[in-house]
């Protein structure tokens, strides 16, 4: 998907792999505790507005992570070949997809926040 024929993914280290499958778990069982706190601080009711929210969070997750995706495949196609070499390594860790995930899934739910905030009229 993001390779070429100039990159090579290699795993520096066994432990890569496990942290980020770890995250990544996390970020996705973490989904259900930031819709409830969507929805204990905004008081959503109706079926739309719990749909709405849920695709705003789990959406704006995927976006970062495609984000990523398209940074990353515009990185590497622009990547100079170093020392005369056809193949550059890219290690693993440097990849963090679950990382801009996590972060898209946070993001998802302060803009869940803010668009569902009961205003106060004073």
């Amino acid at each position: 998907m993001i390779s070429n024929e100039k990159t090579r993914f290699i795993n520096l280290s066994p432990g890569d792999g496990q942290r980020a499958l770890l995250v990544f778990n996390l970020s996705v069982g973490i989904i259900p505790l930031l819709y409830l706190i969507v929805k204990k601080v905004t008081k959503i009711n109706s079926v739309k507005q719990i749909f709405t929210t849920l695709g705003i969070i789990i959406g704006s997750g995927t976006l970062f992570w495609i984000f990523r995706l398209l940074n990353l495949k515009f990185r590497l196609l622009n990547m100079p070949s170093f020392f005369g070499e056809e193949v550059n390594d890219v290690a693993v860790s440097t990849l963090i997809f679950e990382q801009y995930f996590l972060l898209g899934l946070i993001v998802g739910t302060v803009l869940s926040l803010f668009i569902y905030r009961k205003r106060r009229l004073y």
